[in-house]
């Protein structure tokens, strides 16, 4: 037989992703994608997982489906499945357990938008970290607290900034020191 990849005893052409399928001579060298001129590449198109993916468990970011012709998500399918009608283009779906291969008809809801779909993330977060849902995070103190004691700018319907007047105030002032000594320096 000829050269092997890897440890792994993939052989020589084939995706290292496992799947077995062989994969395309590459037309030119490419230091940043590890390609050589006239060697097989070592994935399938679409097939190398970033590693940051594989540490948080997921193995691809959604299964395709091609339903007919068109080609859509599986969860979307299954969402339209459920309501009985197609979705709109602007809808999203939320995985509730946040693992985006389970798509149990129990797992997902769908989101009018991305801002809503945003606020669900968001008080998840606050209910695992501090306990409530209700909470926001200043951008600058981190701490989690109440709306009533922040300010809250929205942009199009999302939050865009969130912070303690008095956070904001201490970091507005040592950007400001900092500028002022720069251009003492420079003069």
């Amino acid at each position: 037989m000829g050269k092997t990849a890897n440890k792994n005893e993939i052989p020589y052409g084939y995706c290292h992703c496992g799947c077995g399928q062989k994969t395309a001579i590459s037309k030119a060298s490419d230091k940043r994608l590890g390609y050589v001129k006239g060697e097989p590449k070592r994935f399938v198109k679409s097939h190398s997982i970033p590693k940051s993916v594989l540490e948080r468990g997921h193995i691809a970011r959604y299964r395709g489906i091609n339903s007919g012709g068109i080609k859509t998500t599986e969860h979307k399918m299954i969402c339209e499945r459920a309501i009985g009608k197609p979705l709109p283009t602007t809808v999203q779906i939320h995985h509730v357990n946040e693992n985006i291969l389970d798509n149990t008809p129990s797992n997902l809801v769908v989101c009018q938008d991305a801002a809503y779909h945003k606020l669900l993330h968001l008080r998840a977060k606050a209910l695992k970290t501090c306990g409530n849902p209700n909470f926001r995070r200043c951008r600058f103190c981190n701490q989690y607290d109440d709306s009533k004691n922040l300010t809250i700018r929205y942009h199009d319907g999302m939050m865009v900034a969130c912070h303690h007047n008095k956070c904001r105030n201490a970091h507005r002032r040592s950007v400001y020191k900092s500028i002022r000594k720069t251009l003492a320096t420079k003069t």
